[in-house]
């Protein structure tokens, strides 16, 4: 009887192992080709998200910046030698005032501005002004429209940053007390009247040497931001106050900007005689929540100080 012999078939471990190792090797590879580049294109995402997040919180202060009163712009709160906190007076419409004229050569020359007179309330508007235009700024009341609480609405002319001479402590502020418009005389569509700037005082105002430009501003309220427990928290619709500095921490409830911020400072320079505008440089820091990966952008203002 012959004996028959099966074959048997099938992988060695020696085989086993040159296939576990191929396998490893192929893999590496195809980690290499895939997974890397899922990662960047998730660090890139994420990169652009801070960049963008950081954008439109500077824009964001910009926006506030540009109407601000010619020369109320300051900073404070000092941390680490840096400024982390940013005040100004909102002047969300402005315009040209009619100068002295001698009104024994034109008697319809209506009511300019006579800078220095006390028995001197109010002056005409060299622009068109509507009734939606002065409704946006003041109520009936003139009180502020964009605020809740009663916040006076004030003129100001020729604010200058000189000592006490600011608007920060109502000497270039008068309180509005009637915006007139008349759309009969465009040369002279409206009438700003005023009386004294502060509670403290009576009796009418006098304003100091006007402005070169004849430019006058309304001022409806002050903003701040301030970097706060990593938000950057705005103020506004606040008092002012002589005692107030750029430090002071509002009384009000604020609006959350920003969260997860890493850091937020204000450099300021003012406008000189061979700078006539000033200089705001911002620079914020921002992360996501839970990541530790950080993005810095900086951005400088130009600030027209001209009043």
């Amino acid at each position: 009887m012959l004996n028959l012999r099966r074959h048997q078939s099938g992988f060695t471990l020696v085989e086993l192992v040159v296939v576990i190792i191929i396998t490893g090797i192929l893999s590496g590879f195809l980690v290499q080709f895939i997974i890397l580049p899922m990662q960047s294109y998730t660090d890139v995402a994420r990169r652009i998200r801070l960049v963008e997040t950081a954008q439109i919180i500077l824009q964001k202060i910009s926006i506030d910046v540009r109407q601000a009163l010619p020369n109320s712009i300051r900073t404070g709160c000092q941390k680490n030698g840096k400024d982390t906190c940013l005040e100004m007076l909102r002047a969300p419409l402005g315009g040209r005032y009619r100068a002295e004229e001698d009104k024994t050569v034109n008697p319809n020359l209506g009511n300019p501005l006579k800078i220095g007179a006390v028995d001197n309330d109010g002056f005409d508007i060299l622009m068109p002004l509507t009734t939606a235009d002065k409704t946006s700024i003041i109520r009936d009341t003139y009180l502020s429209a964009d605020c809740a609480v009663d916040l006076p609405v004030y003129v100001s002319i020729n604010n200058l940053e000189i000592n006490a001479g600011s608007a920060w402590q109502f000497n270039n502020l008068a309180r509005l007390t009637d915006l007139t418009v008349d759309t009969s005389f465009p040369s002279a569509a409206s009438v700003v009247t005023f009386q004294e700037s502060d509670p403290d005082e009576t009796g009418q105002f006098e304003f100091e040497p006007g402005s070169a430009l004849q430019r006058f501003y309304l001022v409806d309220t002050p903003i701040k931001f301030i970097i706060q427990d990593s938000k950057i928290n705005r103020y506004d619709c606040y008092s002012l106050s002589k005692t107030a500095n750029a430090d002071s921490v509002p009384s009000v409830t604020p609006s959350i900007l920003a969260i997860n911020i890493v850091d937020l400072t204000f450099e300021y320079q003012s406008a000189t005689d061979d700078l006539p505008f000033g200089l705001l440089n911002i620079s914020i820091t921002v992360k996501e929540d839970g990541g530790s990966e950080k993005v810095t952008l900086q951005h400088q203002l130009q600030i027209l100080n001209m009043s």
